[in-house]
C-alpha cells in the first residue's frame, strides 16, 4: 500500500484501532490488506444486530480459506462505552476505540465521507482507498464469503452472465427459449412486487427486444446486467424459482388433501372411517389397542391434536 492509502484511511479512522482490548496502529492494519471495510453500526440497532452475525460469519470464511485480505474496520454509532464493549465483543474484526470521538458515530469523519444516515453501513474499498462498493450488506447477505469475489471486476462480470442466464431460466416458464412480457409480470407477481413496480420492470426487460418481436430470446435477455432494488439477477432467479417450487408443493399437497377428504368421506358411518384418519393402531397408557375397538361403541369421538412445545 503507497503511503496515500494508509493516509487516506488515517484521516477517517484515525492512527489507533482496537483488536478485543489491544491498541494498534491503523497503518499497520490497513498496509497487510487487499481490501478495507469501513463497518458503521449500533448495537440498539435491530438490522444491524441482524447483520453482524451474517458478517462476522463470512468474514471468519474468509480468514479461513486465504487468499486476498480484508481488514474490516467497526466504527460504532452506539451512545455508550458499555454498549460499544459489549457489541465490539461479537465481532472478529478491529474498532474505532469509542474514546476517539471524532472518528464515531454517524459524524464521524468515515460517517461524513460516505453520507451516512443509516445503519448497518458497510463500505468496501481497495487498499488505495478507492471505493469499491458503497452497499456492502445488500452483498455479504447474499453472496455470503463470496462477497469479496464480486470486488474483482473479472470475477464480478463473470458472475453477472451467470446471473443472467439464471434469470432467464428462471422466468422462461413455459421453456420455449424466449421470455415474454407475460411471463416477466407472472414471475414478479410470484414475488410479491407491487404492480406499479412490475409494469416498470416488464417495460425496462423488454427494451432488450432488439429484433421486435415482442420476446427476448437468450441473448437479447442477457446482453447486460440487471437488477431491482438492490437485487441481482441471480438473487432475482433463486427466489422465482424457489417460488415456483413452493407453490408446486402446495398445489400438491392441497390436491392430496382433496383425495384424502374424498376417500375419507365415502367411509362416514363405519369403523374405517377412524381407520384411516388414525390407523389401525392406537395407545391407551403404554397398551396399544385396535382403533376399531375403541371408537366402535362410541356415540362420538374427539379427534385431539396438540404438541408439547
Amino acid at each position: 500500500m503507497s503511503s496515500s492509502g494508509s493516509d487516506f484511511f488515517i484521516k477517517l479512522l484515525g492512527k489507533k484501532l482496537l483488536k478485543e482490548s489491544k491498541e494498534v496502529e491503523t497503518k499497520a492494519v490497513v498496509n497487510e490488506a487487499d481490501y478495507v471495510a469501513i463497518y458503521l453500526s449500533a448495537h440498539w440497532c435491530p438490522p444491524c444486530r441482524r447483520f453482524t452475525p451474517a458478517f462476522a460469519e463470512a468474514y471468519k470464511a474468509i480468514e479461513k480459506k486465504g487468499g486476498k485480505k480484508l481488514a474490516t474496520i467497526f466504527v460504532s454509532c452506539d451512545k455508550t462505552e458499555k454498549a460499544f464493549q459489549e457489541y465490539f465483543g461479537t465481532m472478529p474484526w478491529h474498532a474505532v476505540p469509542f474514546s476517539a470521538k471524532d472518528y464515531i458515530g454517524f459524524g464521524s469523519k468515515a460517517g461524513k465521507h460516505l453520507n451516512c444516515t443509516g445503519i448497518p453501513t458497510l463500505a468496501i474499498f481497495d487498499k488505495e482507498g478507492k471505493m469499491l462498493e458503497r452497499s456492502g450488506t445488500g452483498l455479504v447477505m447474499e453472496r455470503g464469503a463470496d462477497f469479496l469475489k464480486m470486488l474483482d471486476p473479472k470475477e464480478k462480470a463473470k458472475i453477472a452472465k451467470e446471473d443472467m442466464e439464471k434469470l432467464f431460466i428462471a422466468m422462461d416458464a413455459n421453456g420455449d427459449g424466449y421470455v415474454d412480457p407475460t411471463e416477466i409480470k407472472e414471475a414478479f407477481d410470484s414475488l410479491g412486487a407491487p404492480a406499479e413496480i412490475t409494469t416498470v420492470e416488464v417495460q425496462t426487460l423488454m427494451t432488450r427486444d432488439a429484433d421486435g418481436d415482442g420476446k427476448l430470446s437468450k441473448a437479447e435477455f442477457t446482453v447486460a446486467e440487471y437488477s431491482v432494488n438492490g437485487r441481482s439477477a441471480g438473487w432475482l432467479g433463486n427466489a422465482i424459482i424457489s417460488n415456483r417450487e413452493a407453490m408446486a408443493r402446495k398445489k400438491k399437497a392441497a390436491e392430496e388433501a382433496k383425495k384424502f377428504k374424498a376417500d375419507a368421506d365415502k367411509l362416514k358411518g363405519s369403523s374405517a372411517f377412524f381407520n384411516k384418519l388414525l390407523g389401525d393402531k392406537l395407545l391407551i397408557g403404554d397398551k396399544e389397542v385396535d382403533t376399531k375397538s375403541v371408537v366402535g361403541d362410541k356415540d362420538y369421538v374427539a379427534i385431539y391434536m396438540s404438541a408439547h412445545w
